[in-house]
């Protein structure tokens, strides 16, 4: 990670991954993708949408308490 102050604002700092960085978040994604992959294989897409759209709901209501 590199850190770099926001012009103006000193308050702040813009956040970004080095380049091996990247590579490392780049595997774990994939991995992370092919996990999810495995674990609804066998989820109708009906079943997917309704999933789909309980996360949503959860999400929106979580973030309604912040």
């Amino acid at each position: 990670v590199t850190r770099a102050r926001r012009n103006g604002d000193r308050r702040t700092s813009m956040v970004r991954l080095t380049e091996e960085g990247s590579k490392a978040f780049a595997v774990i994604a994939a991995a992370h993708e092919s996990w999810i992959g495995e674990l609804l294989g066998d989820v109708s897409e009906d079943e997917a949408r309704r999933l789909t759209g309980m996360l949503n709901s959860f999400r929106s209501n979580w973030e309604g308490r912040e």
